[in-house]
């Protein structure tokens, strides 16, 4: 009679006196996998704490309130990778992955999952395909299962996570190869990323940048705006960083051809404005790279400016930037 009332009662507080009366577990179970039940789903699933039963109704219940429900009373690990991997919808399987990070696999929760489960859980990442499943990559990802995840994850969101996880942790020569990667991906924040691991990892950083600055693939505007960072004053005091300079400068400018090949003239000229700006014109002239600079005003429709011209001659070339 009270799972009856549960079930069918004629008010909301009357099913609800009902449920709070109600304790065997095969009614409830029979309740929560009817669905459409009129008490609270949450003071419902408070009762059910079998595992089997939550887990059952977690895959044969109709109503999708009820599944999620159910999701968030399992506390086995097996069974939510399973929901993670199989569930009918993308809401149950993050429902799965959040309930798995916060009980096995965030900082917290101690990555309790043996390593078996954790190749699975990634396993399951990857295999995600739905867009709005929200990426999360915890502490205890390696960078094999980075790689993996970049190579491999069906959702670009999460290609992206890895990628900007591996620009923290690659060695800094896999670095230009990442970066070129993600360049023909068109993914505007790599240039980001690189950016904060220079900014964050001191102890690499020169080696980091001259990486970029001598590959001619990467591209004139990267390599233009390494030799910037390398030329920032944060950099003052690394061993032996005047001595890179000189040889950073002298593999940029050597990349011209190279870079000229890939890229338009206008880009090749705007950075290399910007690689000039970077360095004195004396170190220039030890180069033998010619510079000069001419100061204007110039106009358009919102008014005057101050402008400058740039002529750079290099290797019998001249470049207007």
């Amino acid at each position: 009679m009270l799972a009856k009332i549960v079930e069918q009662g004629e008010s909301f507080s009357l099913a609800n006196a009902a449920l709070e009366r109600l304790s065997d577990p095969a009614h409830l179970k029979q309740i929560a996998l009817k669905g459409h039940t009129k008490c609270s789903l949450s003071d419902l699933f408070d009762k059910i704490t079998d595992q089997a039963a939550l887990y059952e109704i977690a895959t044969r219940s109709d109503d999708l309130n009820v599944r999620l429900n159910a999701i968030e009373g399992i506390d086995d690990a097996d069974a939510l990778l399973s929901l993670m991997t199989g569930a009918p919808s993308a809401h149950e399987r993050e429902k799965a992955r959040d309930v798995l990070d916060d009980n096995y696999v965030s900082r917290y929760a101690h990555n309790q999952l043996t390593d078996e489960q954790f190749s699975r859980y990634i396993d399951a990442l990857i295999a995600e395909t739905d867009p709005q499943f929200t990426p999360y990559l915890p502490d205890r990802v390696s960078d094999d299962d980075l790689r993996r995840i970049y190579q491999n994850a069906g959702r670009k969101n999460l290609r992206e996570k890895a990628f900007r996880d591996l620009m923290f942790k690659a060695p800094a020569e896999e670095l230009p190869i990442l970066y070129r990667e993600a360049r023909a991906e068109r993914w505007m924040d790599a240039e980001k990323s690189i950016e904060a691991r220079v900014e964050n990892r001191e102890s690499d950083r020169p080696e980091l940048l001259a990486a970029f600055i001598r590959d001619a693939e990467v591209g004139c505007n990267m390599a233009s705006h390494c030799l910037r960072l390398l030329f920032a004053q944060k950099l003052d005091g690394v061993d032996g960083i005047e001595a890179l300079r000189d040889e950073a400068v002298d593999a940029a400018f050597k990349n011209i051809p190279a870079y000229t090949a890939g890229e338009s003239s206008h880009d090749i000229e705007y950075c290399l404005g910007h690689l000039a700006a970077a360095v004195t014109p004396e170190a220039l002239a030890k180069l033998g790279i010619g510079y000069s600079r001419k100061e204007f005003k110039a106009e358009d429709a919102f008014g005057s400016y101050d402008a400058a011209s740039v002529t750079i001659t290099y290797q019998g070339k001249t470049y207007y930037c």
